[in-house]
């Protein structure tokens, strides 16, 4: 530190002569000290300008403020004067932040890199100087693939800490819950200036990767499968007979699987309220996770009715606690569904103006198979003739097209589909109308003759197809259209 009297305009006096000068610094707060072997908290000095040759110690701990003091007293002489007068001047630095000491933030720590799910770690810089505010941040190391879901208390991804007195800033952290998923953290150390009170260092180097596991074992997943692959998981239909394949998982309380410790093995008891199982108890053996690895395909026959809701159980105790998992089945047809979107029936007929009628349909596997079973071909049948085959393009679901010619009169025309297993649906009858030919109509009254109020005039409206809607015979007067009064 250096020190001046100064005038009343703050200019350092520079000329004249001093005597008798008495400087004395004082460190009022921020728990200041004068030269650190003797540590007093005042020091003197007897020249009115100069430089301090006692060094200044003040606290460490971040954000201590400080000021330091000064008074010096002594006689002064003026340039030309012949005697000197008394003076006595004071001032003081005003406040002297304590800031962050260190160059760059700080690596964080954490207490487990490998943290089962559902549990929490601490995480933490050490060595810094107390009350020092840090801010710990989440990275997101891998989001294409996942986005890190962990949290600090309060359900953030980064927090402000501060050190305390042992120069700990810590939080605790909840991991992500899914097995697998990963993240690391850094800290940013602020580091106020004097140019800028919000300065900080920047993020430091990441921490060690902590990597969530799963969990102890909680729950059964019970799946059931068309294959014994186990390829194609069945949602909640399937063709009645048909035989299933089961399989029995053990999972922790966030669904990830769990494997069985060596030496240990965990039974799971199966019932189904329909149908046969081929196994009503399973063994999951240590080094394995599910019943087929451990043990192998377990089949299931569901009953040959259609329609029954079947329920299939699996039970247990997993570390002391008794668990279990259902799945339900619904028995349906194997035979596919057709039917036609357009045209639609007016009073179960379908009208026609013309002899070229197309017909538009839906057609679909049955529920209970696999998405790999296809419509492979449609076909309809005019009038119980033959069958015709229509040309698709074989899909799990389709949209067909039929172009169907008819004559003039009433017709019947059905449809079928059949599936890659060969199962075939037919469809309703529907009764077809084409009359391609308008109503005729003769005015019977003589021509030329004279009506008056009351008298009728009669016509004769005949329609080949006898199908004349009735509420669209209108009659016209001289261009005007005359209402049922006339």
């Amino acid at each position: 530190m250096t020190y001046a009297v100064a005038d009343a305009f703050g200019n350092p006096v520079t000329t004249g002569a001093f005597s008798s000068v008495v400087a004395t610094f004082t460190a009022v707060s921020g728990g200041g000290l004068w030269d650190l072997a003797n540590l007093p908290t005042a020091v003197v000095y007897s020249a009115a300008n100069g430089a301090l040759a006692a060094d200044y110690y003040q606290s460490g701990n971040y954000g201590t403020i400080g000021l330091v003091s000064g008074t010096i007293t002594g006689s002064y002489t003026a340039p030309g004067a012949s005697s000197a007068t008394s003076f006595s001047v004071s001032g003081s630095t005003g406040n002297l932040f304590t800031s962050n000491f260190d160059t760059t933030s700080g690596t964080p720590q954490v207490s487990n890199t490998s943290p089962a799910a559902g549990k929490s770690i601490n995480v933490w810089l050490a060595g810094l100087q107390v009350g020092l505010p840090v801010t710990l941040y989440v990275q997101q190391l891998n989001p294409t693939s996942f986005t890190y879901s962990g949290t600090f208390s309060g359900g953030a991804q980064k927090v402000l800490v501060y050190a305390n007195s042992t120069g700990f800033a810590l939080a605790s952290f909840a991991v992500d819950t899914v097995a697998g998923d990963y993240t690391s953290f850094v800290a940013n150390e602020a580091a106020p200036t004097n140019a800028n009170a919000a300065a900080t260092l920047g993020n430091g180097t990441a921490s060690a990767i902590v990597t969530t596991q799963a969990g102890v074992a909680a729950k059964f997943i019970l799946k059931v499968y068309f294959d014994n692959a186990m390829t194609k998981a069945v949602k909640s239909s399937a063709v009645n007979g048909t035989n299933l394949y089961v399989n029995v998982a053990i999972s922790d309380a966030f669904g990830n699987i769990v494997t069985v410790p060596p030496g240990q093995q965990i039974q799971v008891n199966l019932a189904s309220t329909a149908g046969l199982l081929s196994v009503t108890y399973a063994y999951i053996s240590g080094g394995f996770y599910d019943t087929n690895h451990s043990l192998g395909s377990i089949q299931w026959t569901l009953p040959s009715t259609i329609g029954t809701a079947v329920t299939l159980t699996a039970s247990g105790v997993l570390n002391g606690v008794a668990a279990s998992a259902t799945v339900t089945v619904t028995t349906v047809s194997n035979l596919p569904l057709i039917g036609i979107t357009s045209p639609t029936p007016l009073n179960n007929v379908i009208y026609s103006n013309t002899g070229s009628v197309v017909f538009m349909g839906t057609a679909n596997v049955s529920a209970g198979y696999v998405s790999t079973v296809t419509i492979n071909a449609i076909g309809y049948q005019v009038d119980g003739g033959s069958w015709q085959t229509a040309v698709i393009a074989p899909g799990n679901k389709i949209i067909f097209s039929v172009l169907a010619v008819m004559s003039d009169g009433l017709h019947t025309i059905a449809f079928n589909a059949t599936d890659s297993n060969a199962n075939t649906a037919v469809s309703s009858t529907y009764t077809v109308l084409v009359d391609s030919v308008g109503p005729t109509v003769t005015i019977t009254t003589a021509d030329g003759s004279t009506l008056t109020a009351g008298t009728a005039l009669t016509a004769t409206i005949v329609d080949p197809q006898g199908n004349l809607n009735a509420s669209s015979v209108v009659v016209m007067a001289n261009g005007t259209a005359l209402t049922a009064a006339h």
